[in-house]
C-alpha cells in the first residue's frame, strides 16, 4: 500500500499554527483540518466549522463519517479516535505514549514505545487509532483531490506513533514563534507567571528538536518570517514537500476550509506580526524571561536549543 504523505507541524501553543494551516490549505495539492486529533468542544456547544456550517452538518465531516463507516470505525464529531490514547488520565497517558514527565531520553522513550505496542490490549487500541488516522487523512485527500495531508497536532511524540504505524511518509516542520510573544499569551490566557511560561516553552522546543532529529525530512519555520514574507516562506514549505510553489491567494479565507482550532478559524483573514509583547511585557517580565531562559539553557547544554532561542533573549 502506498503511504500517505504527511506534513506534520510541531509547535508550542500560541505559535500561529492556525494561520499557517489556512495558508497551506489554499494550495490545491495540500489539505488540512488543523488539529487532526479533533477538537473537544462542549457537548452542548454549537461548534462551527471554518466553512461556516455546524460541524455536525458540514459536508466535509459528513464525508469523513461515511468513510469511517466503510472502514468499520466508530466516528464521533468531538473525538475522531485519532489521538494516541491508552489512559483517560493525561499524565498516565503521557507515560504510556506521550512525553513522560521529567524524562528527556529518546532511547528510553523508544524502548517504552516498543514495549507498549507489544502488549495485547494496547496493541489492539493503538492499531485502531492508526487506522483512524489513515482513514481520516485519506478521506481529506480524496475530498479535496490533494496529495499531501497537513497535520497540525503540535505534539512531537505523536510523530513516533504515526511512523510506527507504517502508513505515513512524514515530513516534519517545527514552527517557532518569538518566546516573548508566547509567554505573553500564556500570561493573558492561562494566568501563568513569565518564569513558568518560559520553562514550558523551552522544554517543548527541546522535545520537538529531539524527536524531529529522528526523521530525515525536517524543516524549521519561524512565525515572524511567515508574517514578514508570506510568499517566500510558503515557497520554502511547498518545495519541502515537493509541490509546485504557489503565492498566497488574495483572500485566503475565501478558499473552502474545514479547519479546527481557535477562534481565528472564524475571524477575518489578516497576516501581521504580533508585537503586543513589546508594549505589554514589563521590564521585569522581560528580565525574568531572559534570566530563566539562560538558566535552563546553561543546565541543558543543548546547542540546537541555544541556537533556536539566542535571537529572542538579550
Amino acid at each position: 500500500m502506498e503511504r500517505v504523505k504527511v506534513l506534520y507541524i510541531s509547535c508550542s501553543s500560541f505559535s500561529g499554527s492556525t494561520l499557517l494551516s489556512f495558508l497551506l490549505n489554499t494550495h490545491p495539492r495540500l489539505v488540512t483540518i488543523g488539529h487532526t486529533t479533533g477538537w473537544a468542544f462542549g457537548e452542548d456547544e454549537a461548534f462551527a466549522c471554518s466553512c461556516g456550517e455546524l460541524l455536525q452538518e458540514c459536508p466535509f465531516y459528513r464525508f469523513v463519517e461515511a468513510e469511517y463507516d466503510k472502514a468499520g470505525l466508530p466516528f464521533d464529531i468531538r473525538n475522531f479516535g485519532t489521538a494516541y490514547k491508552l489512559a483517560e488520565n493525561s499524565r498516565l497517558n503521557d507515560i504510556l505514549v506521550g512525553c513522560p514527565p521529567k524524562i528527556r531520553n529518546s532511547r528510553l522513550e523508544q524502548l517504552r514505545d516498543n514495549l507498549v505496542r507489544r502488549m495485547p490490549g494496547w496493541t489492539t487500541r493503538l492499531k485502531q487509532q492508526d487506522r483512524a488516522n489513515l482513514v481520516l487523512m485519506q478521506a481529506a485527500l480524496d475530498y479535496a483531490g490533494a496529495d499531501v495531508y497537513v497535520d497540525s497536532s503540535h505534539r512531537p511524540h505523536r510523530l513516533r506513533q504515526l511512523a510506527e504505524s507504517g502508513y505515513f511518509d512524514l515530513y516534519v516542520m517545527h514552527l517557532v514563534r518569538d518566546i516573548r510573544g508566547v509567554v505573553l499569551s500564556h500570561m493573558k490566557r492561562r494566568s501563568w507567571d513569565p518564569a513558568l511560561a518560559t520553562r514550558v516553552w523551552l522544554n517543548e522546543q527541546a522535545n520537538i528538536l529531539r524527536v524531529s532529529e529522528e526523521f530525515p525530512n525536517r524543516l524549521i519555520v519561524e512565525y515572524d518570517d511567515l508574517c514578514d514574507d508570506v510568499n517566500s516562506t510558503l515557497e520554502q514549505i511547498h518545495r519541502f514537500v515537493s509541490v509546485e510553489p504557489l503565492p498566497m491567494v488574495d483572500d485566503f479565507k475565501e478558499v473552502d476550509h474545514h479547519i479546527l482550532g481557535n477562534q481565528m478559524r472564524l475571524g477575518a483573514g489578516k497576516i501581521q506580526r504580533d508585537t503586543k509583547w513589546q508594549r505589554e511585557l514589563s521590564e521585569t517580565d522581560l528580565n525574568t524571561i531572559t534570566v530563566t531562559a539562560r538558566d535552563v539553557l546553561a543546565r541543558s547544554e543543548n546547542p540546537a536549543l541555544t541556537q533556536l532561542v539566542s535571537k529572542y533573549i538579550d
